[in-house]
């Protein structure tokens, strides 16, 4: 799907290095630097999940990533991350319909689950222009999540990674919101 500042194309082995050091930007953690961290990394975000490439149409740069969660339900997570280089440029607004539009026309949607922390007010305005409502407060779920994949590294490079991840973690701040999207 295409507008005229970018495209969104099914996630391509291509954009896997670009996807895992987004990521890894919004996790706080170096997903390229560990190989086997940023392959089971990898492997876990495909798993239930159409994730899509946000991929600038003049450049052909990698711009970020929309994707489609636990898409064995009616419900399915929406989610996206950009860099802040390509924020505040209406590409996140624009990607998340676009990607939404794109999944529903071959996947069975009652509405979309949004989730985010309540200190990104930036994809919290992004969200609301959206059109979606606000639903409950979730607490933080990135702690769990974490952790679940430096045991599965195991040893001193588990255990380094998670404590990498904590140094500085503001538990308070990951707080998550959720919000339904119907298209």
């Amino acid at each position: 799907m295409e507008n005229a500042s970018f495209f969104l194309r099914k996630m391509i082995e291509a954009d896997y290095k670009n996807f895992l050091e987004v990521s890894g930007e919004e996790a706080g953690v170096s997903c390229n630097a560990d190989e086997k961290f940023g392959a089971i990394f990898l492997d876990a975000c495909q798993q239930n999940t159409t994730i899509f490439s946000i991929i600038d149409s003049p450049t052909q740069n990698y711009i970020g990533y929309a994707m489609v969660k636990h898409t064995d339900t009616s419900t399915p997570e929406l989610g996206i991350s950009i860099p802040p280089q390509y924020q505040f440029h209406g590409i996140g607004t624009a990607a998340m319909k676009s990607a939404a539009a794109l999944y529903a026309q071959s996947n069975n949607v009652d509405y979309y689950l949004i989730r985010v922390k309540t200190y990104n007010t930036a994809s919290r305005r992004m969200i609301e222009k959206l059109g979606a409502q606000r639903l409950e407060d979730e607490g933080d779920v990135m702690l769990d999540f974490v952790k679940r994949f430096t045991q599965g590294i195991g040893g001193d490079r588990g255990k380094d990674l998670l404590d990498e991840f904590l140094d500085g973690y503001d538990t308070e701040a990951q707080n998550v919101l959720q919000y339904r999207y119907d298209i």
